[in-house]
């Protein structure tokens, strides 16, 4: 286990892009960076929950029985050891989701309860092709993968965007990884819940360019919205595919149209409130009842990001 409970603040906020904005924030000097991929959880608590001043996992399993939290994952784009601070970039579309929105929104010192890292995803030592293909919920990822990327290594990047500007964001990381790195841009238009055609033809195409090297010798790594996923599993992967899966990791970040973790939310919720209700006495200690709400604390309109 590589992670532990963090009680943060936010050192520094940029805006990279018009869409997605970076939060620098204090990570403790016992942090271990895992490498590129790795992940944080960051917890979001009803307003009601009253959160132990010191947030550890010793401290927070009474809390959860009457108060969960929302919990959203995202890449470390950056880790600073001589600093002790990670930066975790947001995509903010609106209507923003409830991390996108904290993000657009805070502030130089504004507390950030989080776990992390997760063990990180790695290249495999045989691999001499990268596929990286994501859209903006995946980029900070390709970024901090390319940015890692060992000298002499071929990458292909599909990436897919809503608006042109966004594509500035790889370029800092484009400009350390030389000639070798071949980006296609697709942008996806008005959201219809399919992915767009000409991701599909430059799938197909992406295949039939690898048709000729050693399977082995291919590395994926994608992350993208779920159909977009599905896509990139049955043109690289599927009957007609000849990677080989041990050397892939595709995943879904969100699905078209769905709040993120709305089902587990509500779920959460509901068993919070029942439990409230059984043990009253208890309830008062981890929660304030003067701010709680009988309403769900998932936002309804949180359908993207």
């Amino acid at each position: 286990m590589t992670g532990r409970h963090r009680r943060s603040r936010v050192k520094d906020k940029q805006w990279i892009t018009p869409h997605i904005v970076r939060i620098t924030i204090d990570c403790g000097t016992d942090y271990r960076h895992t490498g590129t991929d790795s992940h944080v959880a960051l917890y979001f608590y009803p307003p009601e929950a009253r959160v132990p001043s010191e947030f550890a996992a010793a401290n927070l399993s009474a809390l959860h029985t009457f108060a969960s939290p929302q919990v959203r994952r995202y890449t470390v784009q950056r880790y600073d050891s001589s600093h002790g601070t990670v930066d975790l970039d947001f995509v903010v579309h609106e209507p923003a989701g409830l991390a996108s929105a904290w993000a657009r929104d805070a502030v130089i010192g504004a507390e950030l309860l989080w776990w992390g890292p997760t063990e990180a995803w790695h290249l495999p030592e045989q691999a001499q092709t990268l596929i990286l293909i994501a859209d903006e919920t995946g980029l900070p990822a390709v970024a901090s993968i390319l940015r890692e990327l060992a000298e002499g290594i071929k990458a292909y990047v599909i990436a897919l965007v809503d608006d042109r500007s966004d594509e500035s964001y790889l370029t800092p990381s484009l400009s350390v990884t030389g000639a070798g790195t071949r980006v296609t841009w697709i942008r996806r238009g008005p959201a219809s819940g399919e992915p767009p055609a000409e991701f599909l033809r430059t799938l197909d195409g992406l295949a039939d360019l690898l048709s000729g090297e050693p399977a082995d010798t291919i590395a994926l790594w994608s992350g993208t919205e779920f159909a977009e996923a599905g896509a990139v599993r049955r043109a690289l992967l599927g009957s007609g595919g000849q990677l080989d899966k041990a050397n892939t990791n595709v995943t879904s970040y969100w699905i078209h149209g769905q709040a993120q973790d709305a089902r587990p939310d509500a779920r959460n919720r509901r068993r919070n409130l029942d439990n409230r209700a059984r043990y009253p006495d208890e309830a008062t200690v981890h929660i304030n009842p003067q701010s709680s709400s009988p309403v769900s604390c998932q936002s309804a309109d949180e359908t993207h990001w």
